[in-house]
């Protein structure tokens, strides 16, 4: 094997040198570059699990906020539907209210006309009485101051039948 690494040109010793000085240059580049680059490496893989981590909890806490936020709107839409509800049953009742204190009303001012116009036929009735006894005295009268033919006596009784009839 002498022979052979001889033949190719190889020095042993300058080959012992390089391998010495290859090994110097790792030990010192693993020490001064391999290990800081390794470091950093490893700090932004950190960084990066932490960053995604945080994400997947804002993205869980986002979601949770939603619920809640669809929970919260559910519950007031419920709310604001009985709220609704009631509104429309108080104004119903106020309608069915006004409503019956507006036929009572009526009632009272129809009983009332009744009432007037019953009063009104009376006073109507004692005047048309009046009247009609103010006639037949008058024609008692006439008839007893003269002393009328049959014929003018059946005139006067047919003339007071007809303002009798125009009376009413």
């Amino acid at each position: 094997m002498g022979d052979l690494i001889h033949k190719l040109g190889i020095e042993w010793k300058l080959l012992l040198a390089q391998i010495v000085n290859f090994v110097i240059l790792f030990l010192v580049l693993k020490k001064f570059l391999y290990k800081p680059l390794i470091n950093l490496m490893n700090k932004r893989r950190q960084k990066i699990i932490d960053g995604l981590e945080k994400a997947k909890k804002g993205e869980e806490e986002f979601q949770k906020i939603q619920e809640m936020r669809e929970r919260e709107l559910a519950k007031i839409q419920k709310e604001a539907e009985v709220l609704i509800q009631k509104a429309k049953e108080i104004g119903d009742k106020k309608q069915q209210e006004i409503l019956k204190e507006a036929e009572e009303k009526t009632k009272k001012i129809i009983e009332d006309a009744k009432g007037r116009i019953d009063i009104e036929k009376e006073k109507m009735l004692k005047e048309v009485r009046r009247d009609i006894a103010n006639l037949v005295i008058n024609a008692t009268e006439k008839i007893l101051r003269e002393k009328i033919s049959s014929d003018k006596e059946k005139h006067f009784i047919d003339e007071t039948i007809r303002m009798l009839g125009e009376s009413h």
